[in-house]
């Protein structure tokens, strides 16, 4: 049974290496070589919050957002999603299932808007079917 929370970023960060891996070289290609460091140190800074589907005691996706206060709107408090991944296996129902609950926390912690950013055609199909609207280069949904 696939279970999704929201965890400590600062905490948490370094027992999604293996997602990590996967999610950079599906994204980026071979090539990939992420900062581990820098990465856990924006983690360390408490302006992401980290969401991560399980199975069990297995690691099957995982979704980062930056939250911040939008400059030009300030009392829009707005998340922005900088990743996404869930293992092909588990796609469909469970990334669903990942970006809702993200965004019900989210929206619970205040946050009004939420921005996404779709690099392929498929995920830009299932923002639009969740409600997001195109906002030039990223999806934006707010509450």
């Amino acid at each position: 049974m696939v279970v999704i929370e929201q965890v400590n970023p600062a905490e948490y960060c370094g027992r999604l290496a293996e997602l990590y891996y996967l999610h950079g070289r599906e994204v980026v290609g071979e090539d990939f070589n992420l900062n581990f460091t820098h990465f856990a140190d924006a983690f360390r800074s408490g302006a992401y919050r980290l969401f991560v589907a399980r199975d069990g005691y297995n690691n099957v996706g995982y979704c980062v957002f930056s939250v911040y206060n939008d400059l030009l709107m300030r009392h829009k408090r707005t998340a922005e999603c900088g990743a996404i991944y869930v293992k092909p296996e588990y796609r469909l129902r469970h990334a669903v299932r990942l970006i809702k609950f993200a965004e019900l926390s989210l929206q619970a912690e205040g946050i009004n808007r939420v921005l996404v950013h779709s690099p392929s055609d498929r995920l830009a199909k299932l923002y639009d079917k969740l409600g997001y609207k195109y906002l030039e280069a990223v999806q934006l949904k707010e509450f």
